[in-house]
Protein backbone atom coordinates (compact mmCIF):
# COMPACT_ATOMS: atom_id res chain seq x y z
CA UNK A 1 0.00 0.00 0.00
CA UNK A 2 3.05 2.16 0.97
CA UNK A 3 4.03 1.95 -2.69
CA UNK A 4 0.89 2.49 -4.53
CA UNK A 5 0.83 6.10 -1.97
CA UNK A 6 3.97 6.90 -3.31
CA UNK A 7 3.00 6.58 -7.18
CA UNK A 8 0.07 8.80 -6.48
CA UNK A 9 2.58 11.51 -4.68
CA UNK A 10 4.34 11.41 -7.99
CA UNK A 11 1.90 13.61 -9.79
CA UNK A 12 1.28 15.23 -7.03
CA UNK A 13 3.95 17.30 -6.56
CA UNK A 14 4.31 18.85 -10.11
CA UNK A 15 4.26 22.07 -10.15
CA UNK A 16 1.58 24.40 -12.03
CA UNK A 17 3.93 25.85 -13.93
CA UNK A 18 5.38 22.22 -15.24
CA UNK A 19 2.19 21.41 -16.56
CA UNK A 20 1.58 24.44 -17.89
CA UNK A 21 4.73 24.01 -19.59
CA UNK A 22 3.26 20.57 -20.69
CA UNK A 23 -0.22 21.98 -22.26
CA UNK A 24 1.56 24.41 -23.85
CA UNK A 25 4.21 21.98 -25.70
CA UNK A 26 0.83 19.96 -26.75
CA UNK A 27 -0.91 22.86 -28.01
CA UNK A 28 2.10 23.87 -29.99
Amino acid sequence: DETREEESFDPIPRTPEDIKDDGNDEED
